[in-house]
């Protein structure tokens, strides 16, 4: 199982993903390079969705865990497992902000505009060049 971190986010994105996903403690690894390479891969390289699709996949590992006895009331991984569904949740909320961000930047494509198409007429029959009335 190998498990590296360089702390380098901004040139890295498996660092970036393990610091997104807070993986950054060597004693305690939770996702191995394997791992993070195919989160990244299946994410094409999106760092934000890979942290997302890693959440919920360690959410699964620790929801799995069972209880280290049975008079045991409180099971640490449940509460891990809760920790990291908050985190996706979270994530998430950052991804949609960002795709609402970009739309806003981006010019309009083609076609039309509802607000011209709701408008009001500018020009009316039997008004202008050639009327009767002038």
């Amino acid at each position: 199982m190998s498990w590296t971190y360089s702390d380098n986010p901004l040139g890295s994105p498996r660092d970036a993903l393990r610091f997104k996903v807070g993986d950054t403690n060597e004693d305690d690894p939770l996702l191995t390079d394997a791992q993070c390479d195919k989160l990244l891969d299946e994410s094409d390289n999106d760092v934000l969705k890979a942290a997302i699709a890693g959440c919920l996949a360690l959410a699964a590992k620790f929801a799995a865990q069972k209880p280290s006895s049975v008079m045991d009331t409180k099971n640490p991984a449940t509460d891990r497992a809760k920790v990291f569904l908050s985190l996706a949740e979270k994530l998430r909320a950052e991804e949609k902000e960002n795709e609402e961000e970009e739309a806003e930047d981006s010019p309009p494509g083609p076609g039309f505009s509802s607000a011209a198409l709701n408008r009001t007429r500018l020009f009316m029959r039997g008004i202008g060049y050639g009327s009767i009335d002038e």
